[in-house]
């Protein structure tokens, strides 16, 4: 949770809103207690001049548990023209990705369905408008140059239009890169052995490539409350690190195996033996 404001390259302020709950599960066993629900906010903007205007959005996390981040600028086309319909894209597109394209119909259009092609022949699909956007999962095939085309029928006859952006598509994104370090000791390694002592607990902090909030969860016989993680008894945990990746990089996840033994003073809860 948080807040977002958008703003211009120089700085001025252009409006800001809550984020709000949209999808997601809260979980217990994650670095970030209930991290795991995905949020998100509208932003009302009026340009007050034509041509190609960056703007940026900021995110100000609501608590200590999340990392503040500023998007990359993105630079919309302003116009007194009305065109029929137009191309909104992210502002960086990476090979292999899937990313949200949308269609934005002009004034006055009526809703109706829209149709996404690449480089004018390779069909995407066709989604609604509703409330004269329409969306579309989009995975670009190689980097380099392409075009991203929309082909608009409107629900009320007489009502159609198309509209193509020439973009540039970066290569593959890496994979976010993540390390997990106990407290006072050195970093994990998913090829070599952990151990832990039933009962013990471990201070654990995540960190990325991306400097994005890495989440953690633990199966079997180890679970995690906030960054400790404690063995309840001797046997086989798995702990795995996630992060959700940002502009730059493709999420990650990482999964270490734990051993845990018994402990000296451990009966495991049974009887003595006789």
């Amino acid at each position: 949770m948080g807040t977002l404001a958008l703003s211009t390259s120089t700085g001025n302020a252009i409006s800001s809103a809550t984020l709000a709950s949209t999808t997601g599960t809260s979980s217990t066993s994650s670095l970030i207690a209930g991290a795991t629900a995905t949020s998100s906010s509208t932003l009302l903007w009026t340009p007050t001049s034509s041509g190609d205007i960056p703007i940026k959005a900021t995110y100000a996390p609501s608590s200590g548990g999340q990392l503040a981040s500023v998007s990359i600028f993105s630079t919309p086309n302003t116009t007194t023209a009305n065109a029929t319909v137009s191309v909104r894209r992210p502002a960086a597109l990476y090979a292999g990705s899937p990313t949200v394209v949308q269609a934005v119909l002009g004034q006055g259009m009526p809703d109706g369905s829209v149709a996404f092609l690449i480089d004018g022949s390779t069909p995407v699909g066709s989604s609604p408008t509703v409330d004269g956007v329409a969306s579309q999962l989009v995975t670009m095939p190689a980097n380099g140059v392409h075009t991203i085309s929309v082909e608009y029928t409107g629900k009320n006859p007489g009502f159609s239009g198309t509209a193509t952006q020439q973009v540039f598509v970066l290569g593959a994104r890496p994979t976010d890169a993540l390390i997990v370090t106990p407290a006072a000791q050195g970093p994990w390694s998913v090829a070599l052995p952990i151990a832990m002592t039933s009962g013990q607990s471990l201070s654990l902090t995540g960190t990325s490539a991306s400097v994005t909030t890495v989440l953690l969860n633990a199966s079997g016989i180890c679970f995690v409350n906030g960054a400790v993680l404690t063995a309840l008894a001797a046997g086989e945990c798995l702990v795995t690190a996630i992060s959700p990746g940002d502009a730059a990089n493709s999420p990650g996840s990482a999964t270490y195996t734990v051993s845990v033994v018994a402990s000296s003073t451990s009966t495991s809860g049974l009887p003595p033996s006789r």
